[in-house]
């Protein structure tokens, strides 16, 4: 303990001076280590409001290529509509509407998909498709969950639009295919 001074008022000054080094990076740890706090809840909060924003418009693309589709779907020629075999050559008279869909096609009451822009495979159906069901239990169209396609094999949103003749009857479901991985306002 040489190195200790030998007067009192020296030793207090040290002891003081090691009390206020102590108290001074106990205050600065507790100050960053609330800043660091606020600063999550920040990040956490700009986070969420930017993916809430991104999540709106998406959300609101979507309801645009369902609007499409309706007005689509009920535009639809009484020929058509007769015989959906008919859709493909009428969509691609129209290439309109592939401008909003990687593909159009139509769905009979049984779920077997009688007509597609897209080649499809044989014996392709849509029953037991969750889009589907709840296209004929809502008899309204509906924007599905993201999905992998067994036409296409890519990740896709299907937006259906059931169509009645005048006694109610289901003449066919119209589902429009949009491919999240090349939908340009899903890249944006």
């Amino acid at each position: 303990m040489r190195w200790l001074p030998k007067s009192l008022k020296s030793r207090l000054t040290i002891v003081v001076g090691v009390l206020v080094l102590g108290s001074t990076v106990l205050a600065t740890l507790t100050a960053l280590l609330l800043a660091e706090r606020d600063m999550k809840t920040v990040i956490g909060n700009q986070q969420f409001a930017a993916v809430s924003a991104i999540a709106a418009s998406i959300d609101d693309r979507l309801r645009v290529k369902q609007s499409t589709l309706t007005v689509f779907a009920q535009s639809l020629p009484d020929a058509v509509r007769a015989d959906p075999a008919r859709l493909h050559d009428y969509v691609r008279a129209h290439p309109a509407i592939l401008n909003e869909f990687f593909n159009i096609a139509a769905c009979g009451e049984d779920g077997q998909i009688v007509a597609s822009v897209l080649p499809r495979p044989a014996n392709l159906s849509a029953r037991g498709k969750p889009y589907f069901e709840d296209t004929l239990r809502r008899r309204e169209g509906l924007i599905s969950a993201p999905f992998r396609s067994a036409l296409s094999g890519r990740p896709v949103v299907l937006l259906t639009y059931p169509l009645y003749d005048q006694t109610g009857n289901l003449q066919m479901v119209l589902i429009g295919g949009i491919d999240l991985e090349s939908a340009p306002f899903v890249r944006q």
